[in-house]
């Protein structure tokens, strides 16, 4: 298998140490393009529409950007059709950028619509937001992602609107260290077919390039928040009173939604107690008693105000819940806080049985806990939503506004609440990622919701101000693996990124001689030779060794594994004497230290096999290649990827050694467990099928031979297009069996 293949063919990460096709900060080719792509949650428009309530006061400002989205697209060619409505937070960006957007969908305009609070996630809805415009894989090969992008999205043959919500830091949209001002990166003027809104925090006009327009959002007027008040609770009081609790509770529309929720729950209650806030007047007592008394958390100055006014409401709102029989709403807030700002799999995630070991959820059950998360759903506290794509009970996930979670969190600091809640949520996350294999494809959509969670709560770790060893390494462990099912899924620049941050966080804590650094560099060295960095990651291998050696031995497991990575490396570049030399070495020592089994004992062996067959010692490559696939199929099932990989590569041998009946019996049966496991139509799958295609030229079924060859150039041309170099080697193969003298 060359490298292009391997790439292609087998689990893209086991396999692809033997290749890499990504152009460090130029292009990232095809397959890492789709890839990143896949990792993105849905960019369709979410369907949820804007209640009226929720529109009070913003029909100039609904107006204004308006106006700007669409005079590109009348005629006015210097117009800026590029929007950012910027404000605080809970000001009400999100709901007027979703009225907009419903707004142009109703007039035919394709609307996409990208969340920008996480940059990983932004990242890979920006690749997906190009496929999504029509860009061909192959044009990944020869430019920039943003390059492939703004191409695609200047020739849409449509109006279209992209909408990036919640951009908090301007420069999540620049690329390869430049400025968004200058235009290049994932932000540009668009054409007069196109428009992009954005929603921040951040207002300030040097930060945003010349051509956008800046419209803030400001809060409500008290006669305008006094009718969203009365249209949530119309029970509540008079205009009057409700105008004077819009007025204390700063205008900020979250704010006033909140409180509005909150008497409108209140009362539905039918046996109210005799202190209870069910009007505007006690409301405002309430809340302005409450806001005196409410510590500060780290935010600026200019925003004290109204995270102190937001914070006051929530608690106010887990009063009304904890009076209403939902004692665990408050401590589940707190608990969910810790999160990162992206969706949790709250089913699998809230283990009943570890809940109940904590303080905080004593006495917990199913249906306390369920409507404890109801109630605060009621109250827009939280957000559910379903995972695309996955069936079961880890597609129920949940979500916090970002203010809530970083107001509950700042509180909690402040409070010295934050590590007890932190240490629940890190046994919570253990749990729930003890049994995922990120090696296992079954697995991948759940590393992939936990991914983002398992980082931050690592990050947190290390970087309290005293750090606890023990908690970062319990935090290790499933960051590790979070980042580890990346390089897996072939995400090399996610997992290279992923990696960085663990092994600054790792060896900020533990040192850089621990072997726990020692384990992340080697997979960290592994994934930038993966994204194209092959000589600076063969020196990483080199010095990671030699502190390895002098600090664990030579015949320590990580060792042998750094040796491994490095003669792997060392093959790649072509040195195959020196590579098979050192795999012979390692092969030796391995199965006297680690035992015949082991996967490092394995991994050895069957790279020692490549080297031989790039020698053409097919014979020698071939008993090895037996040895390992027997001992891999006594611990592991057909459908395991290195099981299939070294069928693969036992089939290849086999047909480079003139064997070819035996290579097409072997690659029939690899072709068939593909198919279940990869799909038809997946490129490995295809990449089988093109062996068995030429060990069919072997044995003489040319026709047979033809006819796979077509079929498998018609998919590479629907899939991976007309100018890939898989599918001009398949046009290649099939006109020389075409050939006269290949007839038969």
């Amino acid at each position: 298998m060359d490298g292009q293949q391997v790439a292609q063919a087998l689990n893209s990460a086991q396999q692809a140490a033997q290749h890499s096709g990504v152009q460090v900060n130029t292009f990232i080719g095809a397959l890492q393009a789709k890839s990143v792509a896949s990792a993105a949650p849905p960019i369709a428009l979410p369907q949820r529409r804007i209640p009226p309530a929720f529109l009070r006061g913003r029909t100039e400002t609904l107006r204004l950007a308006e106006e700007q989205l669409v005079r590109a697209r009348e005629a006015e060619a210097q117009a800026t059709s590029t929007v950012v409505l910027h404000g605080i937070g809970g000001v009400g960006k999100t709901t007027l950028a979703l009225e907009l957007a419903h707004r142009a969908a109703g007039r035919g305009t394709r609307v996409w619509w990208l969340n920008g609070s996480s940059t990983t996630v932004l990242t890979a809805a920006l690749h997906a937001l190009a496929f999504a415009a029509g860009a061909a894989d192959t044009e990944f090969d020869h430019a920039h992602p943003a390059d492939v992008l703004w191409n695609n999205l200047d020739s849409y043959g449509g109006p279209w609107l992209v909408v990036l919500d919640n951009v908090d830091d301007p420069d999540v949209l620049s690329v390869d260290g430049g400025t968004l001002t200058a235009g290049t990166g994932w932000l540009r003027p668009t054409g007069q077919q196109g428009s992009v809104l954005v929603t921040s925090r951040d207002g300030r006009r040097n930060r945003w390039p010349s051509w956008t327009t800046m419209l803030p959002v400001e809060s409500l007027t008290p006669d305008d928040g006094a009718q969203v008040l009365l249209d949530l609770a119309p029970e509540g009081g008079t205009h009057g009173d409700a105008r004077a609790l819009a007025a204390a509770l700063g205008g900020v529309p979250l704010a006033l939604e909140l409180a509005g929720r909150y008497l409108a729950s209140a009362a539905t209650d039918p046996f109210p107690p005799p202190d209870a806030i069910t009007s505007f007047a006690d409301y405002r007592a309430f809340f302005e008693q409450r806001l005196t008394a409410l510590p500060l958390d780290e935010a600026p100055p200019s925003g004290d105000r109204d995270r102190r006014v937001l914070s006051t409401t929530w608690e106010i709102s887990l009063d009304l819940l904890t009076a209403q029989g939902h004692e665990f709403a408050r401590p589940l807030l707190r608990l969910l806080a810790c999160s990162a700002a992206t969706p949790l799999p709250y089913r699998p995630f809230l283990d009943l049985r570890i809940l109940g070991r904590h303080e905080l959820f004593a006495g917990v059950s199913h249906g306390r806990l369920g409507g404890s998360l109801r109630a605060l759903a009621g109250l827009g506290l939280i957000a559910f939503e379903t995972a695309d794509g996955i069936e079961d009970e880890w597609g129920r996930t949940v979500t916090l506004h970002p203010l809530v979670r970083a107001v509950t969190r700042g509180n909690l600091k402040r409070s010295g609440m934050f590590e007890n809640c932190r240490d629940l949520f890190l046994n919570l996350l253990e749990a729930v990622s003890t049994g995922l294999d990120p090696e296992d494809t079954r697995d991948w959509p759940r590393w992939e919701l936990l991914a983002e969670h398992a980082l931050a709560a690592l990050s947190s770790a290390a970087g309290a101000p005293t750090p606890d060893r023990d908690r970062v390494a319990r935090a290790l462990r499933p960051a590790l693996g979070a980042a580890w099912y990346q390089y897996m899924a072939g995400r090399y620049e996610r997992s290279t990124g992923d990696l960085s941050t663990i092994h600054a966080a790792v060896s900020s804590v533990f040192g850089p001689e621990d072997p726990a650094t020692l384990r992340v560099r080697n997979r960290l060295a592994r994934s930038m030779r993966e994204r194209g960095h092959s000589a600076a990651a063969e020196k990483e291998f080199r010095a990671v060794l030699e502190t390895a050696r002098r600090v664990l031995g030579d015949e320590h497991p990580e060792t042998l594994s750094i040796r491994v990575n490095l003669a792997r490396t060392i093959r790649e570049r072509g040195d195959s004497v020196t590579a098979q030399t050192e795999f012979a070495d390692i092969s030796r020592m391995a199965r006297r230290v680690l035992g015949d089994h082991h996967p490092d004992t394995l991994a050895a062996m069957y790279n020692l096999a490549r080297t031989l067959r790039d020698r053409q010692r097919y014979a020698e490559a071939e008993v090895l290649y037996r040895e390992a696939l027997t001992t891999r199929l006594s611990a592991f099932p057909a459908t395991d990827l290195t099981t299939l990989d070294l069928r693969y590569e036992l089939a290849e041998t086999l047909r480079e050694r003139g064997a070819f009946q035996a290579a097409l019996e072997e690659y029939r049966e690899v072709a068939a467990v593909a198919d279940r496991v990869y799909g038809a139509d997946h490129p490995n799958t295809l990449i089988i099928r093109h062996g068995l295609a030429l060990a069919l030229l072997g044995v003489g079924q040319a026709a047979e031979a033809r006819n796979e060859l077509a079929a498998i150039l018609d998919i590479r041309r629907s899939v991976l297009g007309e100018d890939h170099p898989a599918t001009r080697q398949t046009e290649r193969e099939l006109r020389e069996a075409t050939r006269p003298d290949t007839q038969r």
